[in-house]
C-alpha cells in the first residue's frame, strides 16, 4: 500500500467538480466529506490512518468551493448526485461515506439517495434539520453559530453581509490567530486537540475557501437551515452517529434526533469528547466500526 494525492475534475450536472483521491491504491472507498467553510485540503490525520487500513480516501471540493462551479439553491441532498458523478468517473462501484462537521449531513444524503452503493455511513459532529418553529435546536448552541445561522434563514443578502468580515480575516489566517479566535466554539477538551498541526490545517482551508469568495460557505448555511431534499427515515443503511457532549459548534441534542430518526443508525455520544477531538483522537475506532 502507498498514500497517493490525485486531483480529478468531474463534470456533474453541466458544473465542473474538483475531487482529490488519496490514501492506499485500489483500496475500499470511503467518501469523506469535510466541514464548513472547508475545501478538501489534505488531512494528513485521516490520510495516513486510512491508508493504514487499505482505504482510497475520495473527497470534493462542495459547489461554491475552490475548484467546483457554484450550484444556487442547491439542498444537502444534491451532494448525493456529485459523489455519483465522481465515483462513475473514478469506476467505483460502491463505497462507504463519512462526514465531519459541516460535512455530517451530506454524508447522510449520499445513504439516502444512493443505497445501492453506499455500504455504511458515519457522522461525526453534525447538525440535524431544523424544523420548523423549534426552539430546542438552538438550545446550547454557541451564540456565533447560533448567529451565522439565524442569518441564513433571514436570506442570502442577510447572511453575505454576516459573513464578509469573517472571509476577509479568513483570507490571511494562520493557526495561531485562527485558534486565538475561536472563542465560545472551543471547550476544554477541544483546546486540547486543537494541536498546531490541526490549527495549521484549518486555517489553510480557511484561506482556500475565502480565497475563491463565499458562495460554497453560503450555500451551506442556506441549505442546512432549509429543507434537506431527503427524510432521515428514509435511510436503510447502517449510520453510526458520533458526537462528544463538550461539543459547543453543535451541541449533542443533533446527534440524538438523528438517531432517533434513522432506524439502522448507532448513536456514539461520549461524555469526554468534543468537535474536534472526535475527529483526530478516534478517528481509527471511527473508521474500524465504519467498514
Amino acid at each position: 500500500m502507498r498514500s497517493t494525492r490525485a486531483i480529478q475534475d468531474v463534470v456533474s450536472g453541466g458544473r465542473t467538480l474538483r475531487a482529490f483521491v488519496s490514501g492506499a491504491t485500489d483500496g475500499d472507498v470511503l467518501v469523506f466529506h469535510t466541514g464548513t467553510p472547508s475545501p478538501p485540503v489534505e488531512w494528513k490525520f485521516l490520510d495516513d490512518i486510512a491508508t493504514q487500513r487499505g482505504l482510497t480516501v475520495v473527497t470534493y471540493c462542495r459547489p461554491g468551493y475552490d475548484g467546483s462551479d457554484r450550484q444556487h439553491g442547491r439542498r444537502v441532498a444534491d451532494a448525493a448526485d456529485d459523489v455519483g458523478a465522481i465515483l462513475d468517473t473514478l469506476g467505483v462501484n460502491s463505497f462507504a461515506t463519512l462526514g465531519w462537521s459541516g460535512g455530517g449531513q451530506h454524508a447522510l444524503a449520499c445513504a439516502a439517495m444512493l443505497p445501492k452503493r453506499c455500504r455504511a455511513a458515519a457522522t461525526i459532529g453534525s447538525l440535524s434539520p431544523l424544523p420548523p418553529d423549534d426552539n430546542a435546536w438552538w438550545a446550547e448552541m454557541s451564540p456565533s453559530n447560533a448567529e451565522a445561522f439565524r442569518a441564513a434563514l433571514a436570506g442570502e443578502a442577510r447572511l453575505c453581509e454576516h459573513l464578509e468580515p469573517g472571509r476577509q480575516r479568513f483570507l490571511t489566517v494562520s493557526g495561531e490567530e485562527l485558534t486565538a479566535t475561536l472563542g465560545d466554539l472551543i471547550s476544554a477538551t477541544d483546546q486540547e486537540a486543537l494541536t498546531p498541526d490541526l490549527a495549521d490545517m484549518l486555517a489553510r482551508s480557511r484561506r482556500q475557501a475565502a480565497a475563491s469568495g463565499f458562495g460554497g460557505w453560503v450555500d451551506d448555511l442556506l441549505a442546512f437551515v432549509g429543507p434537506w431534499g431527503f427524510e432521515l427515515n428514509s435511510i436503510a443503511r447502517p449510520v453510526t452517529i458520533w458526537h462528544g457532549r463538550e461539543d459547543r459548534f453543535v451541541p449533542s441534542l443533533h446527534a440524538r434526533r438523528i438517531a432517533e430518526e434513522i432506524p439502522c443508525s448507532t448513536p456514539q455520544i461520549l461524555d469526554e469528547e468534543g468537535h474536534l477531538s472526535i475527529a483526530t483522537a478516534r478517528i481509527g475506532e471511527v473508521l474500524d466500526d465504519l467498514t
